[in-house]
């Protein structure tokens, strides 16, 4: 299978290159490689390699630079998804999109299914609402991997790191720190959603699937499973995400779950736990 992959230098694309080992890699690490918004760029590329499926997690995922840069927001997550979706179906390549929990406004109070209704209360969540749009409308063997929480060795490039990176380093500089308890999400190792990437690649399922480590809990309670087992004695007061000011309004509650997949992935603990091995912050314990 030949594997086209977009963004492969953010910490779900170097993930999806690795789990793609065993197949033939087009990778393309950023923008300055291939432009998802230039729509001649993209027919260019996907004509030329002719490649089996292009997995697209081009995107930009910091959700107050959004808020602050609407065309820019729509730009990548909306255009840049059409492109792709136009290219895609003019050369019968399958399309994977990685798209977000963030689709939805947070308020069912329980875990999210496929059919929910979406209702997305910022740019960002709009913008990749609209991207999931142009994929299933102009290509038809397009498959939507909605997805929360991504944490990976490689770091977000447009953020700076990861939320458990963050963490770590802060648990290590001082005693008493915030966490925010009435937004509940589903962290995701993106090691492990990688590999059930390239396994629904070389398959025939469409449309829009939810893929994330079981279970979900709030930004405190990762917070202080991330301390447990660094074994670090940090005093976590507990706070509203109001406290912190963000420029966009966030969903108060997104832990997915899929109707559509019978894979799930391993509980976001023991994921977790994987990850902080993998960085070197915790010891591997006896196999």
């Amino acid at each position: 299978m030949k594997v086209l992959i977009t963004g492969a230098n953010g910490q779900l694309g170097t993930d999806l290159v690795r789990a793609a080992s065993g197949h033939e890699i087009l990778a393309f690490y950023g923008r300055s490689e291939l432009d998802v918004t230039s729509a001649t760029s993209v027919h260019e590329a996907v004509d030329g390699l002719k490649p089996d499926i292009l997995i697209n997690t081009a995107a930009r995922c910091d959700v107050d630079a959004c808020e602050s840069d609407v065309l820019s927001a729509f730009d990548v997550n909306a255009n840049g998804v059409l492109n792709v979706a136009r290219a895609c179906a003019a050369n019968g390549v399958r399309l994977l999109h990685i798209s977000t929990d963030y689709v939805f406004s947070g308020t069912k109070g329980c875990p999210y299914f496929e059919e929910d209704p979406t209702d997305p209360i910022n740019v960002y969540g709009v913008s990749k609402l609209a991207g999931e749009q142009f994929a299933l409308s102009y290509c038809s063997s397009a498959l939507i991997i909605r997805t929360s929480g991504l944490y990976g060795a490689a770091g977000s490039r447009e953020k700076g790191g990861n939320f458990v990176e963050t963490m770590v380093r802060l648990s290590g500089e001082r005693d008493e720190l915030k966490g925010v308890n009435d937004q509940t999400l589903s962290p995701t190792y993106t090691r492990d959603l990688a590999e059930i990437c390239i396994e629904l690649a070389d398959s025939d399922v469409v449309g829009v699937r939810h893929i994330t480590n079981s279970g979900f809990c709030t930004w405190a309670e990762w917070s202080r499973e991330i301390f447990q087992l660094l074994g670090r004695d940090v005093k976590l007061e507990e706070v509203s995400l109001d406290d912190f000011g963000p420029i966009a309004p966030r969903p108060r509650f997104t832990a997915l779950e899929s109707k559509g997949l019978q894979e799930t992935l391993p509980d976001w603990r023991d994921a977790l736990k994987r990850y902080l091995v993998e960085k070197g912050h915790l010891e591997a314990g006896p196999s």
